[in-house]
């Protein structure tokens, strides 16, 4: 892959070319808030199929070159290092190897997990070693830092989260993606989150007035276990994640009670998240939680380029 960056207008570093492929619900929060972004990534190109999207809508009403030529407008595009794939699941399948084959690092923000599952609180400065990295799912950005927190401070044998989300929140693409997303949510959770096991389950509604996007988790808790360190743990990972996601937040301090579990009664810690819509739509936290994450870890791939060689397998 090129090592080349072209110098930003401040002419304090290089500037590394982006594009966003995908052009939904999430390809135009992102590229609302890449274009806003004063670091690393310049956005070059977004590029879909649908020239009605809101995604190219959003972009060209920025000034944003747009396509409707899709991965193959990112791939012959000589300024792009660095792609947010938007698509789903599916795609993503069929655009992973081009891109890597074109030697541009790849930000997955669909369900696929074909690469490390990457949560920015959690684990970014020793997950972006790689040519692809993904998201996953706004449930998983959203359960995994608490799942993460709970697990560093006292041993949990299962996770299990319910997340619920407005149903105008998803487009087609994440609606297709369903299976692959409560799978992979579950996947994250068993390794970023730290559970040994791990349940994802998706409520989308259509209620009206829509919610805000909810997270219920159910850590079941092993052994000896020191209360009011999980919570201190808890509290300082929702620190970590709202300084790149402000809408992030407990609902409610976290609660141990004694429950039935499969393997008898055992203490069950239980923490509400919600994530609200700042600059979009309240009930929109999804999105601006996914575009947020994005946006860490692609400042962090960015800067990375230069020494393209040593992170590129």
């Amino acid at each position: 892959m090129s090592a080349q960056a072209s110098a930003g207008a401040s002419g304090k570093g290089p500037r590394v070319g982006v594009a966003i492929l995908g052009a939904g619900r999430l390809a135009a929060e992102l590229t609302w808030r890449l274009q806003a972004a004063a670091g690393p990534m310049r956005l070059e190109l977004v590029a879909g199929l649908a020239p009605d999207s809101d995604g190219l809508r959003t972009a060209q009403e920025l000034g944003i070159d747009t396509s409707t030529d899709g991965v193959n407008a990112v791939l012959s595009h000589p300024q792009v290092q660095l792609v947010f794939d938007a698509t789903g699941a599916r795609a993503h399948a069929r655009h992973a190897r081009a891109l890597r084959d074109a030697g541009k690092l790849t930000v997955d923000l669909t369900p696929s997990a074909a690469g490390p599952i990457i949560v920015p609180a959690v684990n970014l400065p020793a997950g972006v070693d790689g040519g692809e990295v993904c998201l996953v799912s706004s449930a998983a950005q959203a359960a995994v830092p608490v799942a993460c927190a709970v697990s560093r401070a006292a041993r949990t044998s299962y996770v299990e989260v319910v997340t619920t989300v407005a149903s105008s929140t998803l487009g087609r693409g994440a609606r297709l993606d369903v299976d692959e997303l409560t799978a992979a949510s579950a996947r994250a959770l068993e390794g970023p989150g730290g559970a040994r096991r791990a349940k994802a389950i998706l409520i989308v509604t259509p209620a009206d007035p829509a919610p805000l996007m909810r997270c219920i988790l159910y850590a079941v808790l092993e052994a000896a276990f020191d209360e009011p360190r999980v919570r201190e743990s808890i509290e300082q990972m929702v620190g970590a994640v709202q300084r790149y996601a402000p809408g992030y937040r407990l609902r409610r301090d976290p609660e141990v009670l004694e429950r039935d579990t499969a393997r008898g009664r055992k203490p069950v810690l239980e923490a509400t998240i919600e994530v609200e819509g700042l600059r979009r739509p309240h009930f929109a936290g999804n999105l601006e939680l996914m575009a947020s994450a994005a946006e860490r870890v692609g400042d962090r791939l960015a800067r990375l380029v230069p020494r393209a060689s040593e992170v590129v397998a």
